[in-house]
């Protein structure tokens, strides 16, 4: 029985054994290490001060968001970097591209001695008018920018605003009638344009004085007293701008900046002709100014009366000596000197230095000096001896004085200087300075054309002397037409107002047609390349002008004489019949609706001009008078129906 259980133990080893060495090896496993969790109890138990060992401590990466930042912000730092360049440096290309523009561009000129009409000199200087444009490079860097700066506040920037005063290259040739009230005559415009102009210019004259260039230049070696042209034309420019703000306070800075010029060119020993045209130009600024400022003194006050006789001395302080030289007369005229007080009369000066010498044809009641303006200027149209530049500044100032007289309602003076005036300018016209093949006033320019067109405008050396007639022309229709409205003032005959007012609008129509079609203002005609840039340039402005002046003119004297058709043709009433030979230069209301509509063709823009009026106020005066007549032509019609 042992046996038998001793032999089973023994077989179950055996077979376990051998089972065993059939299976498969167990691979070895990785010890394993735990820590066991502390209690709370074995926590406190521990010392807190002693530190925490490195196995203890939070593993955490700092610095990867650190350089993630700083990447960021140096990216953006060098984007910024990069556009702030970029900006200075288009800022600064802009500017210096703006001023290049200006100097060789809007500044350009031309001192051309070879023109004896000098169109050039009707372009305003910024310093370097003379030179052939530009601005002076004596002055400095900074004047130079300041004068340019001058320039773009003038003409581009600082807003929109109504000037007081025409904006016209002649005197008087604005849109308002010579009787018209002057309502903004006193007013002050705030543009902001022209008040940087006058302080950029302030401080380019500033500037030049510490580099020595003013008006009056000494010469020690031989004692001549000559004039820097760069200075002179600063202090115009001044002048220019400070009348263009207007107000009584920088109407007597300008008129201060204007004796300056007329002291310094009168203290100039140089005779020449430029310095007689400027000095001419200087007095009729300084009358025109003086006119303004008493327009803004009561009427009938003594200050009124003080600053127009200041004014009419003024006129003919430049005009006398003018035309005395001009004619060669005997009679000697004395110049103020720079002794001369500016608050003082010159007028007052002039007359008790020059008492009447020989009787006048002119009406007793003509001061005498008028009188002896108006034999000088009969004497100039007689003897022909005036050159076109000159002759152009004495119809101008001419113009401006026979206005003057007009509103301060010396009509009697005002139709004298009116009637010489048109004498001279027609005898303009047959001197050989202004000859011109074919002759302007009896051209007939068809638009529809090309060739009739071009024709006359093939020559370029036909072109200044055309222009001079065509200028001629002008201030001969704008006289005529103040002569035609101070005749109907004083109540002379109608029909010959009537007929100087229609030659008047026929002469405007030709100035007008000749001009839009030459290759001046229309490059479609490809004669333009023809004439040097800066040739074209100065003739082209005084185009415009011309044009701009013969609208103004022409629609003044088409509402003129729509107006006395309107009111019944001066001494004949509506109510009255009128008989066959008034009816003839009488037309009433349908009269009156023509001429309106005329003037308000005229006052408008011409074609292609993206409808620019040109006289806004002339025209708003043509539009309520085509208005009143079409409202009394419709009642009439009505009337009739009814009966």
């Amino acid at each position: 029985m042992i046996k038998n259980r001793v032999s089973t133990r023994a077989l179950s080893r055996a077979f376990s054994t051998s089972k065993s060495s059939f299976a498969p090896a167990t691979p070895p496993q990785r010890p394993t290490f735990t820590t066991p969790q502390p209690t709370p109890a074995e926590y406190a138990k521990e010392d807190l001060s002693k530190p925490l060992p490195p196995t203890d401590l939070p593993i955490e990466d700092y610095a990867s968001p650190l350089l993630h930042t700083a990447s960021s912000i140096g990216t953006f730092f060098r984007y910024a970097v990069y556009t702030s360049v970029g900006v200075v440096v288009l800022t600064l290309g802009a500017f210096a591209g703006v001023h290049v523009w200006v100097e060789k561009v809007e500044l350009a000129g031309a001192a051309r001695d070879d023109d004896p009409h000098h169109w050039a000199e009707d372009l305003d200087g910024w310093s370097g008018a003379y030179r052939g444009g530009g601005t002076d490079p004596r002055l400095g860097l900074r004047a130079r920018m300041a004068i340019r700066s001058a320039w773009i506040g003038q003409s581009w920037g600082g807003g929109i605003a109504t000037s007081a005063v025409p904006t016209s290259a002649g005197a008087g040739a604005g849109g308002a009638m010579i009787g018209a009230p002057r309502s903004n005559a006193g007013r002050e415009v705030g543009d902001a344009g022209w008040q940087m102009a006058e302080g950029y210019l302030v401080y380019a004259i500033d500037r030049a004085t510490k580099r020595g260039i003013s008006l009056s230049v000494n010469d020690p070696a031989s004692n001549v007293c000559s004039v820097d042209r760069a200075a002179l034309e600063l202090e115009e420019r001044l002048a220019g701008v400070r009348e263009r703000i207007g107000g009584r306070y920088k109407l007597e800075e300008a008129r201060a900046g204007w004796e300056k010029v007329y002291y310094a060119l009168s203290s100039t020993s140089d005779a020449a002709g430029w310095i007689k045209r400027e000095r001419l130009r200087a007095t009729k600024k300084l009358g025109e100014i003086s006119a303004r400022i008493a327009s803004l003194e009561p009427e009938g006050s003594s200050g009124r009366t003080f600053q127009n006789t200041k004014a009419e001395g003024w006129f003919l302080g430049g005009l006398l000596p003018a035309l005395t030289e001009a004619v060669g007369s005997t009679e000697q005229l004395d110049t103020p000197s720079k002794s001369i007080s500016p608050s003082a009369s010159f007028f007052a000066f002039w007359s008790r230095s020059h008492p009447p010498s020989r009787p006048s044809s002119l009406p007793s009641y003509v001061r005498p000096e008028l009188e002896k303006l108006g034999r000088l200027v009969d004497q100039a149209a007689t003897i022909q001896t005036l050159d076109p530049a000159t002759s152009r500044a004495i119809l101008t100032a001419l113009v401006s004085l026979e206005t003057f007289l007009a509103r301060t309602r010396n009509l009697a003076a005002a139709e004298a200087i009116q009637r010489s005036s048109l004498s001279l300018a027609s005898s303009l016209h047959l001197s050989p300075a202004f000859s011109s093949e074919p002759d302007i006033t009896t051209l007939k320019v068809d638009p529809s054309s090309k060739t009739q067109r071009v024709l006359p405008w093939s020559t370029p050396s036909w072109l200044s002397p055309t222009l001079g007639q065509l200028h001629l022309l002008t201030r001969t229709s704008l006289v005529a037409t103040h002569l035609a409205e101070v005749s109907l003032a004083q109540r002379q005959p109608e029909p010959e107002a009537f007929l100087r007012l229609q030659g008047a609008i026929n002469d405007c129509d030709v100035i007008i047609s000749a001009l839009e079609s030459s290759p001046l203002l229309n490059s479609t005609t490809g004669l333009s390349r023809l004439l040097p840039s800066k040739t074209r340039r100065e003739l082209e402005v005084a185009a415009s002008s011309i044009v701009r002046d013969a609208r103004l003119t022409g629609a003044m004297a088409a509402r003129l004489t729509g107006y006395v058709h309107e009111a019944g043709c001066g001494s004949i009433s509506k109510k009255k019949k009128r008989s066959a030979k008034q009816q003839l230069w009488c037309g009433g209301d349908a009269s009156a609706l023509a001429f309106y509509a005329r003037a308000m063709e005229l006052s408008g823009s011409s074609e292609g001009s993206a409808g620019k009026v040109v006289d806004d106020k002339g025209y708003s005066e043509a539009e309520a008078g085509f208005r009143r007549a079409q409202k009394a032509l419709q009642e009439q019609e009505a009337k009739l129906v009814k009966t």
